[in-house]
């Protein structure tokens, strides 16, 4: 498996070169469309077939393309959320999060590094983009975000 996080952090200085060069955009595609390709790339692109893939309920989005600019994508690619969580001190957090989400893990800990109030909404059994369209998360987490923002309005 590679590191897809190094392979495209290698490509974002000719990227941003070649932009500000000619205004050409390079674009690669984030989520794996092939069953080869999804072999080969880290648990969450490969996730990310079950949603943004035709026939899929992300992909009933009018507008979405499976392309990310690379001259952008660096941003993404180099952010952590752990190194501005002091930003947030005293500033109410709402986490609703799929057991079963690849990032579970990093989630929980920034939850529990993050300051009150706080609330968290864990789906057992749930993967991340589960809860971008499934029902049975949408709905209870709806209603709890909600009353979470109305507590501390």
């Amino acid at each position: 498996m590679k590191n897809l996080r190094d392979y495209y952090l290698s490509g974002t200085s000719a990227a941003r070169q070649l932009h500000f060069d000619t205004g050409d955009d390079t674009y690669f595609s984030p989520v794996p469309e092939t069953k080869e390709a999804e072999a080969s790339v880290l648990p969450i692109a490969a996730g990310m077939t079950q949603y943004y893939l035709p026939g899929h309920p992300g992909a009933e989005c009018g507008k979405w393309k499976n392309e990310l600019n690379l001259y952008n994508a660096e941003s993404i690619l180099t952010f952590s959320a752990f190194n501005v969580i002091s930003l947030m001190d005293d500033i109410p957090l709402f986490m609703a999060l799929g057991s079963e989400a690849y990032t579970a893990d990093n989630s929980l800990s920034f939850f529990e590094q993050a300051s009150d109030p706080k609330e968290l909404l864990l789906f057992e059994g749930k993967g991340h983009f589960d809860l971008y369209w499934q029902p049975e998360c949408v709905a209870p987490a709806s209603e709890k975000l909600a009353a979470f923002l109305l507590s501390h309005a």
